[in-house]
């Protein structure tokens, strides 16, 4: 569900699996518990390609900073598409939806 959790326990690591969660709009807590146990927290974030920058801001307000950071407009840009705003910027997609996820992790930290 929408701001749910999904925990995975694997015994190693699962790096493959995190650009993927990360291209659907999860953030990740990863955490070694044992020699061979890994506990991996997905959390929903919304933060997707197709996302405007305006329902960003609005659902995590941390998203500002890096807005800010990266000169991106929410006045007159906020209607737009992450995956268009990246690209009128030169900015790798999947760059800008790894900061703006580790702005929501700080923001709750």
């Amino acid at each position: 569900p929408s701001n749910g959790v999904l925990e995975l326990i694997a015994p190693f690591e699962p790096l493959p699996l995190y650009p993927v969660m990360q291209r659907r709009g999860f953030s990740r807590e990863a955490r070694m518990v044992g020699p061979t146990e890994w506990i991996v927290s997905f959390r929903e974030t919304g933060i997707v390609p197709d996302a405007t920058l305006a329902a960003i801001a609005e659902r995590h307000p941390g998203a500002r900073a890096v807005f800010g950071k990266r000169g991106l407009d929410l006045c007159c840009g906020g209607s737009n598409t992450l995956d268009v705003v990246a690209r009128a910027n030169g900015i790798e997609v999947n760059t800008l939806i790894a900061e703006l996820q580790a702005a929501t992790m700080d923001a709750r930290a």
